[in-house]
Parts: structure tokens; C-alpha cells; sequence
């Protein structure tokens, strides 16, 4: 991701451009079954109007970023499941 671009989003408040530069360089390294459900879960969260989905760190959570609380929500109840456990938060 372009450090930079990401600091001037930030600075100006602009969320779409910040969106688009939301990434993980580990992803790159992801194999097989566990490169496929991270895949899977940011296609839905994307597919259910996240502006951005990526996985954190080293891969213990996938997120989603939403304009707005009504869509988080219908998102996570559409992927919550057996396997996956989904939560809407708020930036502070």
C-alpha cells in the first residue's frame, strides 16, 4: 500500500481514498483452503457494500470497512455462521 496516500486520506478525511488503499502484504503469502476463505469472506463483505475488506495482521480477522452502520450490520448478519463470527464496531 502507498503509505503516503494513506496518510493524506486520513489527514483530508477522504474514506474513498482511504478504501482504496486498504491492503494486507501477507495475503501474498496465503495458500489453498485458508487463501480461500479469507478470499471468500472479503468477496461477501465487498458483495454485502463494503468499501474495502482485508485480513488484519498475520491473518486472525478479515474486516470490512461500510459508510454506514445499517449496512455493517446487515452484512454481519448475512456472513455470521457456524465458522464465522462477525461484529460491527465503530471507529473512535
Amino acid at each position: 500500500p502507498d503509505t503516503t496516500a494513506m496518510l493524506n486520506a486520513i489527514e483530508r478525511g477522504d474514506a474513498d481514498a482511504l478504501c482504496a488503499n486498504v491492503r494486507n502484504v501477507f495475503e501474498q503469502a496465503l495458500e489453498g483452503k485458508q487463501k480461500d476463505c479469507i478470499e471468500k469472506i472479503k468477496h461477501a463483505l465487498l458483495l454485502h457494500g463494503a468499501k474495502a475488506a482485508a485480513m488484519t495482521g498475520s491473518g486472525s480477522v478479515v474486516f470490512g470497512l461500510f459508510s454506514d452502520e445499517a449496512a455493517c450490520r446487515m452484512a454481519c448478519e448475512a456472513l455470521q455462521s457456524g465458522s464465522v463470527k462477525t461484529f460491527c464496531a465503530e471507529f473512535v
